[in-house]
C-alpha cells in the first residue's frame, strides 16, 4: 500500500557572506547527530555565458535503489533547478527525503532552500520519475561568471527494494486500468491516460477540456499521425529520460517522426529530448539532415551547433548538395556562407617567394 501524500515542510533561507564557506551548514550540523546518511550531487557551471540550451545535467546517482539526477534548465525564466528521483522497476512507488539545495557563486551570497520530508512518488500518474523544481531569479547570479549547484539528499522513506518489480512494459496498444481514453490513428487504437497527456501537452489539455466535445468521448480520432511514432513518443513522455541513445524508441531512424509529432501536439519536453539526442556526440545522423530538422522545428541550439561544427569545405559542400539545403531559410544560408568565408580566411596561405 502506498502512503497518502503529505505536504512537505519547506523553508527558504538566504545565507550571508560570512556563511558562504559552508553552503550546507545546517546539513553538516545534522550529520553530527544520529540520523539519515547524506548523499551529495554537485553540478558546477564553469562558464555561465556558454551554458547550452536547454541546460546542463549532472551524472545520475543511485541512492537507496532510486536513480537521482540534478538538472539546471536555462530555457525557463527564472532559471530552474530540477532534482529528479526515478525508479523503472515499478509503476507504483514513493520515497521521502530531506533536501538541502544551494547555489554558490564567487563573491555572491549563498542561496539555499531546505525541504523537509519531501515526497517523491508516481502513484497518481504512472510516471516513472518524480521531480522537485527550485526556481531562483536570474538576478541572484547577475554578473556571476560561474556557479555551483549542490543537492544534499537524506533519504528517510522506503528504499526501492520495498516495491515489487513490474516486468511488463507500459504498453499503449492494449487496455488496462490506467488508461481512460482511446486515440484512433490510421485504424490503430492507442490507449492513453488523459491527465498524463494533459500535463505534458497544451494540445491535449485543450482537447480534453470541457470546451470540446471530445472531452467526454471514450474514443477520439486523430488525423495525420503515424501510430508507430506516436507510441514511441508516448514511451518517451512516460519514461522522462533524455539520455536515450540508439534505443528502441529514439534513434536516428525514429527521431524525425517523433519530433514531428512532438511539435504537432505541443510536447515541448519531448522536443527538447529529441534535440538533446541529436546534439549527442554518438548520434550518427548526417549534418545536413540535422540542420534541416533544426530549421523546420526551430531548434536553435542544434542549428548553431551544426554550423559551428563545420570544419572543412568538403563538409559545407556536402550540406549544399543535401536535399535539406533547398529548404533552409535565407538567414541560415547566409550563416553557412559566413562560415565558408571564415574557413577560407583561417586556412594557411601559400608562401610566395
Amino acid at each position: 500500500n502506498v502512503e497518502p501524500s503529505m505536504p512537505p515542510k519547506k523553508r527558504k533561507i538566504k545565507l550571508d557572506d560570512s556563511m558562504a564557506s559552508s553552503a550546507f551548514c545546517l546539513a553538516k550540523r545534522a550529520e553530527q547527530e544520529e540520523g539519515p546518511v547524506s548523499h551529495v550531487i554537485q553540478l558546477h557551471i564553469s562558464d555561465v555565458a556558454s551554458i547550452p540550451d536547454p541546460g546542463v545535467m549532472a551524472p545520475r546517482k543511485e541512492i537507496n535503489g532510486f536513480s537521482w539526477r540534478l538538472f539546471v534548465c536555462t530555457r525557463t525564466h527564472p532559471t530552474r533547478i530540477h532534482l529528479e528521483c526515478g525508479f523503472n522497476q515499478s509503476r507504483l512507488w514513493f520515497t521521502r527525503a530531506n533536501l538541502y539545495l544551494t547555489i554558490t557563486a564567487p563573491n555572491k551570497p549563498v542561496y539555499s532552500e531546505i525541504y523537509e520530508n519531501y515526497r517523491f512518488s508516481n502513484s497518481s500518474t504512472g510516471f516513472r520519475s518524480s521531480s522537485l523544481d527550485m526556481e531562483f531569479q536570474n538576478g541572484e547570479l547577475r554578473d556571476a561568471s560561474s556557479f555551483t549547484v549542490e543537492a544534499r539528499i537524506e533519504c528517510i522513506g522506503p528504499d526501492a527494494s520495498t516495491f515489487r518489480q513490474d516486468p511488463r512494459p507500459l504498453g499503449f496498444l492494449n487496455p488496462n486500468d490506467y488508461f481512460d481514453c482511446v486515440l484512433s490513428m490510421s485504424e490503430t487504437k492507442i490507449y492513453v491516460n488523459k491527465k498524463k497527456l494533459s500535463r505534458h501537452s497544451p494540445y491535449f489539455e485543450a482537447l480534453f477540456s470541457q470546451r470540446y466535445k471530445e472531452a467526454n468521448q471514450k474514443e477520439i480520432t486523430i488525423e495525420d499521425a503515424d501510430p508507430q511514432h506516436f507510441v514511441k513518443l508516448l514511451h518517451l513522455v512516460h519514461r522522462g529520460d533524455v539520455s536515450l541513445i540508439n534505443t528502441q524508441d529514439l534513434n536516428e531512424e525514429s527521431a524525425e517522426g517523433i519530433l514531428r509529432l512532438a511539435d504537432l501536439f505541443q510536447f515541448s519536453d519531448t522536443v527538447t529530448d529529441v534535440e538533446m539526442f541529436l546534439l549527442h556526440e554518438d548520434c550518427q545522423m548526417k549534418m545536413g539532415k540535422k540542420l534541416g530538422l533544426a530549421e523546420r522545428y526551430r531548434l536553435l541550439t542544434l542549428k548553431d551547433e551544426c554550423i559551428d561544427k563545420l570544419r572543412t569545405s568538403e563538409e559545407i559542400q556536402s550540406i549544399r548538395k543535401s536535399e535539406e539545403y533547398s529548404q533552409l531559410s535565407q538567414e541560415t544560408r547566409e550563416l553557412i556562407f559566413e562560415k565558408t568565408l571564415k574557413l577560407w580566411e583561417d586556412a594557411p596561405k601559400p608562401i610566395v617567394l
